[in-house]
């Protein structure tokens, strides 16, 4: 059955993966060049991964106030969910050392914004991004804290 390979192909996929953390995104494409003929939904395979025994999604940062998702995609960045099978969920450091890479990006995105809105003289969006840099440097701080300051 076409259902049970591409399960196969997914797992497989997941537990060859050089990065434990899969981006949803280059799992579905992957899965998509496997099986060219079978309508696959970003959505459906989201609900069979969440559903799955074997694996862990982990979801993305998702819309952030004044910097939505689509904004990380235009700019080449995927904040969107990850996949990892329960077997290679990574420990608190490397899963740290992940969020942190994760905030990195986000960070460059918001000084590109903010950058782009004090040009454009736009207040309301200049201060919807400092805000944003400001939650950031205290989630960035909160997690540095939790990690022992290693990272």
């Amino acid at each position: 059955m076409e259902l049970e390979r591409i399960e196969s192909e997914c797992l497989q996929l997941l537990g060859e993966s050089p990065q434990p953390l899969v981006p949803l995104d280059r799992l579905l494409h992957e899965l998509r060049r496997a099986f060219p003929q079978a309508n696959l939904p970003e959505d459906m395979l989201l609900r069979f991964l969440r559903s799955h025994q074997d694996v862990v999604v982990l979801e993305g940062l998702g819309n952030l106030g004044p910097v939505t998702e689509q904004d990380f995609a235009d700019a080449g960045y995927y904040m969107g969910p990850r996949a990892v099978l329960r077997s290679r969920v990574p420990g608190p450091r490397e899963l740290g050392a992940h969020l942190l890479e994760q905030m990195n990006g986000l960070e460059t995105l918001l000084a590109r914004a903010m950058d782009a809105a004090r040009q454009e003289k736009d207040v309301q969006r200049t201060a919807a991004l400092e805000d944003a840099m400001i939650r950031l440097g205290e989630l960035r701080a909160r997690l540095q804290r939790h990690l022992g300051g290693e990272t």
